[in-house]
This record gives C-alpha cells, structure tokens and sequence, in this order.
C-alpha cells in the first residue's frame, strides 16, 4: 500500500540481507530475475549478482539502472568484479548523454552549458537546446527549413532532408546550414569528396550562422589533414556546443602527437545528447577500446529502438568491430545480417555498405558471384566501387583497376584510398588531374578548395607540426601539462601558485606523487611535497589514523596541511605582512 519508492527501498533493503538463492525467495518473494529493474533495486541487484559472479546479469541490471537513472558510482563499484572501473563509467556516459548537455567549465560558474565566451557567439534559435541535445525529431517539427533539411540529415532521413534543404535553398535560407547539411547527407552516402566540398562551401558562406560555419571548417580541415587549423575551429565549436559528436569525432582523427593541450580536454568530454547505438560504437572502436563498443550495441531490450533501420545499423557497427579484432568469420556474418534488414528497408546505401565491407574481409578470395551482385546492385555506390577496385587490384586486374579507379573518384570515395590501390596498374598523378575537374566544376567553394583536398593525397611539412620542445613538453603527463599551464597564468595574473600533493598513504596518491615529482622541475611547477612530509612526520599507524571513511584526511591532518602551506609561503615571502 506504500508509494511505489517505498515499496522498491524495501525491496532493496530485503535483497541486501539475503544470502542465497532460498532467503532471497524468502525475504523478496521471487527469484532474483523477476525483481522489477528500478533506480532503488538495480543497485542492490548488482550486487547481488555481482557476489555470485553472474556478469551477465550484472550488466544486464547495470544497464536497466542506468537507463532509469541510477547513478555511475551505484553501478561501477559493485561491478567492479565483472566491469573495470572505466567500462562502467563509460556505460553511465551513454545513459548520461541522454539528458541535458553539461559543460563542465560553465557549471563552474553556475551557467548554463556553451554560455562561456569564445570566438564565436551561440546561436539565438528558439531550438538550439533541443538540437545540441541532438532531439532532431523536435528541431525537425518546429524549425525553419534549412534547420529542418539540417536536423534530418542528422537523423539519417535522407531523402527528406534533401527535400527540406532544396526548398530552403530555393526561399533563400542560411547557405551554410543548407550546405553542412548537404555535407552530413553525402557522408552517409559514402560521397567522401561531395562531402567534405559541401562543408567548405558552408564554412565560407556570407551573412551565414558562426558556429555551423566553424563546424563545418573544422571538419573539412580534419578531412585535408590540416590538423592545426582544423583544431582551432573545431574546439571553437565546442565552446559553444560541448559534447557535439560530429566536432568530437573529426577532433580524435587529429594524430595523438599533434593535438594541442585543449584538444586532450575536449576530447574528455563524451558525445552528448541522444546519440544511437552505433555511433557510440563507432566513438569506443576509433579509440580501440572494443569492450565499450561491444556493450553499446547490447543494451537491453527497450532501451535500444528495435526498427529495422537502428538494427541494420547496428549490424553493420558490430561487423566493424568484429572486423577491427580480426574475427572475420563474425564479421562477414553481421554484415549479412545487415543486408538482408536492408533488404527489406529497401535502403540501397545501408546495403551496399554492409555489402562492400563484407566484400573487402573475402578480399581477392571472394567468391565471384557475391562480387557480381556487388557489381549490379550498386553501381553507382562510392564504397562498393572501392571495394571492386581494390579486389580487383588484389588479383591484378590492370583493366578493372583503370575502370573503377575513374568510377570510384566520380562517386566520391576517398582519392587518398584509391591512389593508394590504383597503383602499379594506373598511375596515382591521374587523381591529381581527376581532382583538379572535379573542384572545377563545384561552385561558391573558396579558392584553396582544391589545395586543401591535394594535401589529403600529397600530406607534407606544413602541418604546422610541432617544435621538439613542444613535442618534449607533449609527452609529459596530462596533468603536469595542466598544472604547468596553471602556474603560467597564475604568474602573469601577479598570484602565487602551488601545487601541492596529497598527504594520504593510497597507492593511487604516490603514483600521482611519483609522477609529478619527476615532472615538477623540467615544468617549472612550484611543487609542495605534503606526502613526503607527512612519510617523514608520522609512524604509519599516526598516519593511518588520519584517514576517514571517504579516504580523505581528517581535520587534525588539515591544520598540518594549513601550517605546511604557511611555511612553504612564508619561507618565499609570499604572505603578505602582518595589518595588510
């Protein structure tokens, strides 16, 4: 007769005194796989079946909570049997990116999340949280065209968007959104070169809005290999929109020794809002962590969309993933899978991506009469007349290669992939020529287009690479980074700056110290040692003593702390005198 809260604290409770299988049928009245998954039972059921090794159920509850809203901490710690600590973060990411986008610099400062200011101003659109937080279907209902076509491309409706962004285009709407969305629909049809084209068109667009012309220079300039350009735009967009997938995906492309200190923190923040299945696969497979990538696309049933559409979609992220850890078997089999959901979509790009992608792991040795369907059903697709050219590269077909190598660049595959396999059959300089036609024949683009697009194919010196001094400084670690970054402006704003390690004997605390007492003097960080005088201060019992239940110090520890840091400054007269 209690509030179903009540009810389900109980329940919790009742599942926490229970110590087998019998007292738990006792004291609950059910076995442990009819209790309903809810925010107060999934982290007493976690740890139930945690206790008993039973990991699949583990993160079957795990995900359940998540998905109701329970929180990281409830979750990787009782999992921690069955989940590394940072797998179950990164399951709460997902359910985390579902709701409100959090800025973690701007709820510093009690504002709400892009507000912060920076090289480009946040767009006054009645819509903005609803698309930031990636609810397209919303911004797709209630928004002008061009945001509309936008929002659509966004979705994956393809043929509706283009419809909205040819209207827009025909009523004079922003040519920027019209044209970054004509950039999301060719992408998605494997047009790398319309694609990327279409988003130098939207970054140069006049009287345009700011921040999709900066997202969309960022990601041409990521796709030209222009990694120091390419940065600044794109962590420009983020200011204004944390968490934005497509900026954070052309972002992590950026080589590990060339991104700048505030790229590594913006890569920090996970995609936010409602993000599918199989992008957040594509986000955890680009960095190679394939536990994470596997667990996105295994959800529970209801919380993932079971259209055919989201499926095939996983299918396909799944085959990559399976592809990427050499289980090929595994892989052409969820490709498979993928066609035929295709197949009945009637959807000829998700099939003749599944398709090629199957194709390629067959490579020279596939089977003649998959690679003839290949050929007729999609003839006119920019990844499957890739994957044609390749195989028949692979088998030395010199003629195949000369035809699909030309078929392939005016569908738009990469032209840094086919000069790659082009060669000894053709000769790569005919992509050269090919690209100079193909820039030609675009118009509005600025006037480097075709100087961008060569250095993809031509990558030389004037990546704005780093100095070695730069590169020395890059490898120390990212906190040291930051705290060296901290003291510097500290300096020059007249303060004083410390940093100081923390007094507690945890293993984690002397790596920590270990690792920035070796950094500290080439950083030119003031560094205070608290660890090290509490080791030379007190026995280890004194010590242990101090410790609280939430591992931090006790107050008789923070007036020691206190008074070390008083002698520290006074030692450097950096205390101001007495009656100031």
């Amino acid at each position: 007769e209690l509030r179903p809260l009540d009810r389900d604290r109980a329940l919790a409770g009742l599942i926490g005194l229970a110590t087998d299988e019998a007292s738990f049928r006792a004291l609950v009245g059910t076995a442990p796989a009819d209790v309903p998954v809810t925010p107060s039972t999934a982290p007493a059921l976690v740890a139930w079946y945690s206790g008993r090794a039973e990991c699949d159920e583990v993160i079957r509850v795990g995900q359940l909570g998540l998905a109701a809203g329970i929180s990281a901490r409830s979750f990787e710690g009782p999992a921690a049997g069955c989940l590394s600590r940072e797998v179950g973060w990164s399951l709460a990411e997902q359910a985390l990116g579902r709701g409100p986008v959090l800025d973690r610099a701007a709820l510093v400062l009690g504002q709400p999340a892009g507000t912060i200011p920076g090289p480009i101003p946040r767009p006054e659109k009645p819509f903005w949280t609803a698309f930031e937080e990636r609810r397209f279907e919303e911004v797709a209902a209630f928004a002008p065209l061009d945001w509309r076509g936008l929002a659509l491309a966004h979705l994956g409706r393809l043929e509706a968007a283009e419809k909205a962004l040819n209207s827009a285009a025909a009523e004079g709407g922003d040519a920027a959104v019209i044209a970054y969305g004509r950039s999301l629909i060719l992408a998605q049809r494997g047009d790398f070169t319309g694609s990327t084209l279409a988003a130098l068109q939207a970054s140069h667009a006049t009287s345009s809005e700011p921040w999709v012309q900066k997202v969309a220079e960022g990601i041409a300039l990521s796709r030209c290999l222009k990694w120091g350009k390419a940065q600044r735009a794109l962590l420009a967009a983020l200011r204004v929109a944390p968490g934005y997938l497509e900026a954070l995906e052309a972002l992590s492309d950026v080589p590990q020794a060339l991104r700048v200190p505030a790229s590594e923190i913006a890569l920090r923040y996970v995609p936010s809002g409602r993000v599918s299945a199989d992008r957040w696969a594509g986000w955890y497979r680009s960095q190679e962590r394939y536990t994470e990538a596997r667990l996105a696309l295994s959800w529970p049933a209801g919380t993932l969309p079971e259209d055919s559409e989201s499926r095939a979609r996983r299918a396909i992220a799944l085959g990559r993933i399976e592809s990427a850890e050499r289980q090929q078997k595994a892989a052409r089999e969820a490709f498979g899978s993928a066609m035929q959901l295709a197949e009945e979509l009637k959807s000829k790009e998700l099939f003749c991506e599944a398709a090629a992608r199957r194709s390629l792991i067959a490579g020279e040795d596939i089977d003649d009469a998959e690679l003839v369907v290949l050929e007729a059903v999609c003839r006119s697709h920019p990844m499957a007349l890739d994957a044609i050219g390749r195989i028949a590269a692979l088998r030395g077909e010199c003629k195949r290669v000369h035809d699909y190598s030309r078929r392939a660049l005016d569908a738009g595959s990469d032209p840094a992939d086919i000069s790659g396999w082009m060669e000894p059959c053709s000769p790569a300089e005919y992509v050269d020529k090919w690209l100079k036609l193909r820039v030609d024949a675009v118009h509005h683009l600025p006037e480097q287009a075709r100087e961008l697009l060569a250095h993809r194919i031509h990558p030389g010196d004037e990546d704005e690479l780093p100095t070695s001094e730069e590169l020395a400084a890059r490898e120390r670690p990212l906190l040291v980074r930051q705290l060296a970054a901290m003291a510097r402006i500290a300096d020059d704003g007249g303060a004083k700056f410390v940093a100081l390690t923390y007094p507690f004997p945890g293993a984690h605390h002397e790596r920590l110290r270990d690792s920035l007492s070796a950094a500290a003097p080439a950083a030119r960080i003031p560094l205070l040692d608290l660890y090290a005088h509490f080791d030379a201060t007190y026995t280890d019992a004194e010590w242990q003593a101090m410790r609280t239940p939430e591992d931090h110090i006790n107050s008789r520890g923070d007036a020691e702390t206190g008074g070390e840091i008083r002698r520290w400054l006074k030692l450097r007269a950096a205390l101001p005198e007495r009656g100031e």
